[in-house]
């Protein structure tokens, strides 16, 4: 098996909706991605994956939806307030607001992030297999999501 990895970088904002402690509150990070893909023979060029290919795909994603965004539950309330604030006026700019169905905690950002990319890659065409999405929200704290997990329903034999 033979694999490679790349590095993305972004910035964003968030809050975890219902949360006791520090992170209640708005806040930043300068995420780190990394994401690893194999692939058992290269291809005819050599390679496991473009690093051209791999970096459009990422990028892609990363900026449209969470580069410099405010990344929040979609029950946050913070959500409408923003949103009407800035059609009502009050506000001197629009806020760039991504909402994810659960906080939008390094693991969840990890396993969409994830998704996302193997979905792209299936509509593209692209024979490398995504192995596995990290994500440092801070330089020691760090999640990963590998795809979701096989569940067997063979009886579990004593």
């Amino acid at each position: 098996m033979r694999t490679v990895q790349k590095r993305f970088e972004f910035d964003a904002a968030h809050r975890l909706y219902r949360y006791e402690g520090k992170c209640a509150h708005i806040h930043g990070h300068r995420y780190v991605v990394e994401v690893i893909w194999s692939r058992e023979e290269l291809d005819e060029m050599g390679m496991v994956l473009d690093f051209g290919s791999a970096k459009s795909l990422v990028t892609a994603l990363l900026d449209s939806d969470w580069d410099h965004a405010l990344l929040l539950h979609e029950d946050d309330p913070l959500v409408m307030v923003l949103k009407n604030a800035s059609e009502d006026g009050d506000l001197d700019t629009e806020f760039n607001i991504y909402t994810f169905s659960r906080n939008p905690t390094a693991e969840v950002m990890a396993e969409e992030l994830f998704l996302s990319i193997e979905k792209l890659m299936n509509a593209v065409g692209m024979s490398s297999k995504l192995e596995r999405v990290c994500i440092y929200e801070t330089p020691g704290s760090r999640a990963d999501y590998s795809g979701p997990t096989e569940v067997s329903n063979a009886p579990i034999q004593d």
